[in-house]
């Protein structure tokens, strides 16, 4: 029997369609690697900010402080150290807050988100205004308690404006992101449903990782 020949034209497609094939398998299998890294980070940070909110609540500073420090290493990507430093400042000013009514938020709890910022942006490398970060962290804590300022639309607005300024505009992501995390605390508020409060939360963390990584 004759051998038979096989001209590299004939090669060639199969050389792409095996290359398409296995391109296409690593690329899927990156895609499942990155959706299910984005859903542990969701989880991980919704878990820790849901117990930092009960913190919070109970008025249990050093719990705080610890929630917090998970937080923002999940988000920003610091070392513990820098992450604890960050915390520190944030629980304080959010103690002082919690004990304070119809206070002089900017001279009371505005210096330390400040300096909580301040830190944020050395350490992280990020490039945004730590003051306008800073007056922006405040004024959602301020709307969540003024009457007429603590609709979710209101809270979410807001937060996003505190996105927009850390990674650089209120894209629609920032916006969902913001309007999810709004009603969480809304939730909090109206039903203390933590099981419900921390679904939601990880779907803000979702949305917002995925829109600003």
């Amino acid at each position: 029997m004759m051998p038979v020949k096989v001209s590299h034209r004939a090669l060639a497609p199969l050389a792409v369609v095996l290359a398409v094939t296995v391109f296409g398998i690593g690329a899927l299998s990156y895609w499942w690697r990155d959706r299910a890294n984005l859903a542990k980070s969701s989880a991980r940070l919704a878990a820790a900010e849901t117990r930092m909110w009960e913190a919070y609540y109970r008025r249990d500073g050093e719990a705080l402080a610890r929630e917090l420090m998970v937080v923002v290493r999940g988000q920003f990507g610091l070392s513990e150290e820098s992450a604890h430093e960050i915390a520190r400042h944030m629980a304080h000013a959010a103690g002082t807050f919690e004990l304070l009514r119809d206070a002089d938020y900017e001279r009371t709890v505005l210096p330390e988100l400040e300096q909580a910022y301040e830190l944020l942006k050395r350490k992280s490398g990020r490039l945004f205004d730590a003051h306008e970060a800073a007056r922006a962290e405040l004024a959602w804590w301020i709307a969540r308690r003024k009457h007429g300022l603590d609709e979710v639309n209101e809270v979410g607005a807001q937060i996003a404006r505190l996105y927009g300024i850390l990674f650089g505009g209120e894209t629609p992501g920032i916006k969902l992101a913001a309007a999810l995390r709004a009603k969480a605390s809304y939730l909090r508020d109206t039903n203390d449903n933590w099981a419900e409060v921390q679904h939601l939360l990880e779907e803000s963390y979702r949305v917002l990782l995925s829109t600003t990584r």
